[in-house]
């Protein structure tokens, strides 16, 4: 049996980590926080030798950074953390988690960010340490807490830790208060339980996965978060379509007022003057851009058809399919089949034309609409 121990200490900001591993050790190995911030930026190390019953054991403690209050990135905080990985090549007895209250979202989050670094296998060598535990010598209190405790986790953290066995109730003192009546008393016997557990229960050893596994678990957990961002895209990429698609309306909307405007002062101008214009000249009249427009609005379910009557060799199937490739909504493939008819006929693009298409295409009413009562032949 190997005398050696190696156990890393892990857990959120402000939760006795660097305190525990203190404890652990005997002395002052690691700067230990006044706060709910963590003061570790860096994992650190120290290996002591520890005697029990005259028989010696190097024990190695990891100490590293409060997780969730370091003032680091995720990112950052987990690369950190995965640097414990260096620190631990021959292997690890128990991973202390250290907890000094109710389960909270950091804590869960902490409690995963362990899994993702060194696997779901490491929840067998994970020991719940319960730090900040006055009572921690009344077996009654502890009793009570280690239920709560396990059931709070197990509500907020799913059904995920059936296999640690061990939680163990401590009071490491900070050193700061080690020179109050009973607190370096209290501060030893934590120790004492900590290092009983260690050499007692956790013989077994536990090969850390390869850097490039470990890295590689990293990558999936980045890309399974990055995945609620992917769908907000495509959501906002729906919302941008539907407000094109509004515009386009209210532009087809804005040109028909503006046409039944032109043609209602042309036809005071008319009443006053006692003029007409000659019939034959509006039929000859070349359709304009904003009769493009709001037919195209008209026409979105049957653009095809009308596209047949105005040029059916220009919109032969061939480019009316490409005209449906190129363009995403019914409204964009009218316009653009109107505009590719006007460039094509120029002087003979006519309303006259485009209000007989649509007649025979069966929108002889949305033809009146846009260009009022003329003559179809």
């Amino acid at each position: 049996m190997s005398n050696n121990r190696t156990v890393v200490v892990i857990g959120i900001s402000g939760s006795g980590i660097s305190a525990c591993a203190n404890a652990l050790a005997g002395s002052v190995l690691f700067k230990e926080g006044f706060s709910s911030t963590s003061c570790t930026r860096f994992v650190c190390s120290q290996t002591i030798r520890v005697d029990r019953s005259g028989e010696e054991y190097n024990l190695k403690i990891v100490d590293t950074i409060g997780l969730a209050g370091t003032r680091l990135s995720p990112d950052e905080e987990l690369q950190r953390l995965v640097s414990a990985c260096s620190e631990c090549m021959e292997g690890i007895n128990a991973v202390f988690y250290t907890t000094s209250r109710s389960c909270s979202k950091d804590e869960a989050d902490a409690f995963y960010a362990a899994l993702q670094v060194f696997g779901a296998e490491i929840l067998d060598y994970t020991t719940i340490v319960r730090t900040k535990f006055e009572d921690f010598r009344n077996p009654a209190a502890v009793a009570r807490d280690r239920k709560f405790l396990m059931e709070d986790i197990n509500f907020k953290m799913g059904q995920c830790l059936p296999s640690i066995r061990y939680i163990l109730h401590v009071d490491n003192v900070p050193l700061r208060y080690c020179h109050l009546d009973g607190c370096k008393e209290d501060r030893m016997a934590s120790r004492e339980i900590l290092l009983r557990h260690l050499i007692c229960n956790c013989q077994k050893v536990f090969r850390l996965p390869l850097q490039r596994e470990v890295e590689y678990r990293i990558f999936e957990q980045k890309t399974a978060n990055q995945e609620p961002l992917v769908q907000k895209m495509q959501r906002l990429e729906a919302q941008c379509k539907s407000t094109v698609r509004q515009m386009e309306q209210l532009c087809a909307q804005a040109a028909g007022a503006q046409r039944e405007t032109t043609n209602a002062t042309r036809q005071r101008m008319q009443d006053v003057t006692g003029e007409r214009e000659p019939e034959q000249a509006a039929s000859v009249a070349v359709v304009s851009d904003d009769e493009i427009v709001e037919a195209a609005s008209r026409i979105e379910s049957v653009w095809d058809k009308v596209a047949a009557f105005l040029d059916a060799k220009l919109f032969s199937q061939a480019a009316v399919d490409v005209i449906e490739k190129k363009t995403s909504s019914p409204f964009s493939r009218a316009r653009t089949m109107l505009e590719q008819w006007k460039n094509s006929a120029a002087a003979n693009a006519t309303q006259q034309r485009l209000k007989n298409a649509m007649v025979r295409a069966g929108l002889r009413l949305q033809a009146v609409e846009v260009f009022g009562e003329m003559s179809t032949h």
